[in-house]
């Protein structure tokens, strides 16, 4: 994640809500910690982490087209845009929210 996307709350650690792959990077870590850093042990979790950062570059890169702000959208938006692309395999169209 680059600099200029790092949200950080007041204690300086990032904040779960503001990072849309926060749990999986998460994840990937604790996997890592519990299997004594055996890589081949935590593929799954690299993929899923994989997965969730390519699908919002994705989203970000699909809204700022369509010069939607901000590019990110909050957590809450999140949450429906994953389960609308779970539900249909494809992402929203945002064009109706385009400015």
């Amino acid at each position: 994640m680059s600099a200029g996307n790092d949200q950080r709350g007041k204690s300086g650690s990032l904040l779960s809500e503001d990072v849309p792959c926060f749990k999986e990077r998460q994840q990937s870590l604790a996997c890592l910690d519990r299997n004594n850093y055996d890589y081949s042990k935590c593929e799954v979790a690299f993929e899923n982490f994989k997965f969730c950062r390519q699908f919002w570059e994705q989203v970000r890169k699909h809204r700022k087209r369509l010069n939607i702000k901000p590019d990110m959208p909050g957590a809450e938006d999140r949450k429906e845009i994953f389960a609308f692309y779970k539900k249909t395999g494809k992402l929203p169209d945002f064009s109706q929210q385009a400015r």
